[in-house]
């Protein structure tokens, strides 16, 4: 039934010889990136040539399903090539992105004290009837809540997946601390919201004063009715780093909006790749459009 007159990796070839913008819509990578990335893989023995297939044809097929939440018969037809085939090399690929989370996962802390902030978000997950009620959240729809923690330059330094969307935020930032393996630098915080817990490495805002920036907005002079007030305010201004880096991410890959209908261990894995994906492309491509997406062109995409 693959009958078309050119293959998956001629595809391939022509949209990253073609204008950046084709990789772009096609990929969410522009062409140089794209064969960066290729290439650590490869130099890493994590992705090699094989007899039916070059690494940059199973590499375009996992970053064509992320970007675009392509269904694997979606993947068939767009590279021509079998179910199975297709099944198999994106999981490799997958494999081989979430195996570079150590080094693209990292502390940053450029900043004297504040290293970053935390927070989590509801990926939508496609489960079982039987698991339904542990995964629907707050909102009435299936979800993962995914705890992150991301530095000021909007790289994602640690990441929880998997987690069922009924389970509470400090529940997980709980697992990650004592199991998780993840851990604050001596002498360092990040920044949370007032659902987590306020010690010294996790500083929270004040209680019962203005804190979300829209309360701030729309004021020719600003006023604060106590100093707790400010703190507040440029505690959100600084936090506010995470819900873009999120808008950002969100919007890159739109497997992260509308996920399909993996095992769940290969959607929480699939979480995983896209901020070791998010942090490649922030580290080495800085000029990428959505990476310098300001809030209000996230707000106007969206």
């Amino acid at each position: 039934m693959f009958d078309r007159s050119y293959t998956g990796h001629q595809y391939v070839l022509d949209v990253l010889s073609g204008h950046p913008g084709r990789a772009y819509q096609c990929f969410r990578l522009p062409p140089d990136a794209f064969i960066s990335l290729r290439d650590l893989l490869v130099s890493r023995g994590h992705l090699s040539d094989t007899k039916n297939m070059l690494a940059a044809e199973q590499l375009g097929i996992f970053l064509r399903g992320v970007a675009h939440a392509h269904s694997y018969r979606q993947l068939c037809e767009f590279f021509q090539h079998s179910l199975e085939t297709v099944s198999r090399y994106f999981n490799q690929v997958l494999k081989a992105i979430v195996s570079l989370s150590d080094e693209f996962e990292q502390f940053h802390p450029f900043f004297k004290n504040a290293v970053g902030a935390i927070d989590g978000t509801h990926i939508p997950a496609v489960v079982s009837t039987q698991l339904q009620n542990r995964y629907r959240n707050r909102k009435g729809f299936t979800s993962q809540n995914v705890m992150a923690a991301v530095s000021f330059d909007r790289q994602f330094v640690y990441v929880a997946s998997g987690w069922e969307g009924s389970a509470a935020d400090m529940c997980v930032l709980r697992w990650a601390v004592e199991q998780g393996q993840f851990e604050v630098p001596r002498n360092k915080y990040f920044l949370v919201d007032s659902g987590y817990a306020n010690t010294d490495r996790l500083i929270a805002p004040f209680h019962g004063y203005r804190y979300h920036l829209a309360d701030y907005r729309g004021r020719t002079t600003r006023r604060y009715a106590a100093e707790q007030e400010l703190f507040n305010h440029r505690h959100a201004q600084l936090r506010n780093v995470v819900e873009r880096t999120f808008g950002i991410w969100k919007e890159r890959f739109q497997v992260l909006t509308h996920m399909r209908q993996f095992p769940i261990s290969v959607q929480a894995d699939i979480v995983i790749a896209c901020a070791v994906l998010h942090n490649f492309i922030g580290r080495y491509h800085g000029h990428d459009l959505y990476f310098n997406m300001s809030q209000t062109e996230m707000q106007h995409v969206a």
